[in-house]
């Protein structure tokens, strides 16, 4: 199978940008589901440098906004107003029941 082929500068549509850097909604790349687990649950993980790791790396990058882009790219439902905690609640939720690891249209 061949390598896709990216656009040489990113495709945009409002809010929305796809490129060789992959989906992004207002500059936030999706996070892989994967990603959000070690993210979210980082209790889970092996060791404890990689606990560690993953909560100052959590602590780094999950701002409000960045938890809104990930429930717009996994199409969880939410609305406009929601506070920060009830959508990272959203999301957590979301991310252990597995419903990101595909996307919902």
């Amino acid at each position: 199978m061949s390598e896709p082929v990216y656009p040489n500068k990113d495709v945009t549509h409002g809010v929305f940008s796809f490129g060789s850097s992959g989906f992004h909604i207002d500059n936030f790349q999706r996070a892989t589901s994967k990603n959000l687990r070690k993210l979210l649950f980082p209790e889970l993980l092996p060791t404890e440098q990689a606990r560690r790791s993953a909560s100052i790396e959590a602590a780094e990058e999950m701002c409000e906004e960045w938890v809104l882009a990930q429930l717009q790219h996994y199409g969880i439902g939410f609305y406009p107003e929601i506070d920060h905690c009830k959508a990272k609640a959203l999301l957590v939720t979301n991310v252990a029941h597995g419903m990101v690891s595909i996307v919902l249209v």
